[in-house]
């Protein structure tokens, strides 16, 4: 078991935060914040997103190296690191895609709006330097390149009577593409667009996708499930490390982050 946790461990995160401090308690590193996203890369570097629309980026030693803020164009509404070197934002309400390099200095920006997606909810990075982008209102996802033209369509969700979804995930990983919705749960495609398969786990909160695993939290437990062999490990999370009021679980290859209402708690990951 321990050996799956290694392995299946090292993937990406996210993270909101409302300030920059930090106490360090023997083992845990506490952030106080009011956390809206969340995520953490492969590198253990955390990010995070706060409530007054300010990203920082702390280190694998949980330093603060560097912050963004951008109050223009409204809130926003996602974010994809995917890429460490290119990090995408999206501010939904105005259709602006803002793109940041690894230390939050912004290298491009475009709207997708402009680009003819008037129903544009989520956008993310393909792996190819590319993008990947949900429209509401063709009820289709799209591959679009840099100036906006159409690489590869999805079927549509009409077609799968699914024409109501407001999905708040997508993530592309290694061939793969998961498009996640609160209630209709989670849509699984390859990298040209194609369907595969529906999983219908109705999870709240966000979840994590290393490629051929959906990681998410669940009852005092992290769970792995495999998308190729439909099968379930878990990691038992120890009731000392938890505390009144957790909200949400994310794993690292090194650490656990717990958030709570006003912080996030980093802890060692236990061997």
């Amino acid at each position: 078991m321990m050996n799956y946790w290694i392995l299946a461990l090292s993937m990406l995160v996210s993270v909101s935060c409302k300030s920059a401090y930090l106490v360090q308690n023997t083992d845990t590193y506490s952030i106080s914040v009011n956390a809206v996203l969340f995520k953490v890369d492969p590198f253990n570097n955390l990010y995070v997103l706060d409530d007054r629309n300010k990203i920082y980026l702390y280190d694998a030693n949980h330093r603060l190296i560097y912050t963004y803020a951008d109050n223009t164009l409204g809130k926003i509404t996602y974010m994809d690191i995917t890429n460490p070197l290119k990090i995408l934002i999206y501010k939904k309400d105005y259709g602006t895609v803002i793109i940041l390099d690894n230390t939050l200095s912004e290298i491009d920006r475009f709207n997708v709006l402009e680009l003819g997606f008037q129903g544009a909810t989520l956008v993310a990075s393909a792996t190819d330097g590319n993008y990947w982008l949900y429209d509401h209102t063709e009820y289709k996802m799209f591959k679009i390149d840099p100036q906006g033209r159409r690489i590869i369509s999805s079927i549509s969700m009409v077609e799968l009577n699914l024409q109501e979804i407001q999905p708040h995930f997508l993530q592309e990983k290694q061939g793969k593409v998961i498009l996640k919705d609160r209630t209709e749960g989670i849509l699984l495609f390859d990298n040209f667009g194609q369907y595969m398969r529906r999983f219908p786990f109705q999870i709240e909160s966000d979840i994590q996708f290393d490629g051929n695993h959906l990681i998410y939290y669940e009852n005092g437990k992290i769970v792995f499930y495999n998308i190729q062999y439909y099968t379930e490990e878990e990691y038992i999370i120890p009731e000392t490390q938890i505390k009144t009021g957790l909200q949400q679980v994310k794993a690292g290859s090194d650490f656990l982050y717990f958030k709570y209402r006003n912080g996030i708690d980093i802890k060692p990951r236990q061997s």
